[in-house]
């Protein structure tokens, strides 16, 4: 029973020492327009998964994003399996734009909500000096088509009720007699 207790505890121990290098550190500036994001820690594994979680910032919609390996030679060469933007709406894929030593890729319109949670996953091989990084923009959000119907079907509203308003105060008659 201790061995087992002993062992459980030695491989949690080993795991969160594994995952504390497999992180993706992302950066949004001030004003929110744009960020970035670095893996974490001296090199990536030879078959890595690395994660890292951002929230976009209020009034605000992801532009793009790109991502891309820091190469100078074979030992630092990244080869991305996949490359995610995850959130409450959905996953998305980053596009690959062009792969080899330097590997680029990219993530246009992807449907994030202004305050929520998004996950970025990279999962990939890489040399034992492997490292890459990337870029976040956004943009301000624009209401939908649906919410500017709604909201002219509001004013449209309240004008005809003001008009009606209008011609019943007129129809108010006054006997002095």
């Amino acid at each position: 029973m201790f061995k087992k207790l002993a062992f459980a505890a030695a491989s949690a121990i080993a795991l969160s020492a594994v995952s504390a290098n497999a992180a993706v550190i992302v950066t949004i500036d001030a004003s929110g327009n744009s960020g970035t994001f670095t893996s974490e820690g001296t090199s990536l594994a030879a078959s890595f998964t690395e994660m890292g979680s951002f929230i976009t910032p209020m009034g605000k919609v992801l532009a793009s994003a790109t991502v891309s390996s820091v190469a100078s030679s074979a030992a630092s060469n990244v080869n991305f399996l996949t490359a995610l933007l995850s959130n409450g709406n959905g996953s998305f894929n980053f596009t690959p734009v062009s792969t080899g030593t330097v590997e680029f890729r990219q993530l246009l319109n992807a449907n994030v909500t202004p305050g929520g949670s998004n996950t970025l996953t990279f999962t990939g091989t890489s040399g034992v000096d492997g490292k890459f990084t990337g870029t976040l923009s956004f943009t301000d959000a624009v209401p939908e088509p649906a919410t500017w119907l709604m909201m002219m079907a509001g004013f449209g509203a309240m004008g005809f009720a003001l008009r009606r308003q209008k011609a019943a105060s007129r129809r108010v008659n006054f006997n002095f007699a």
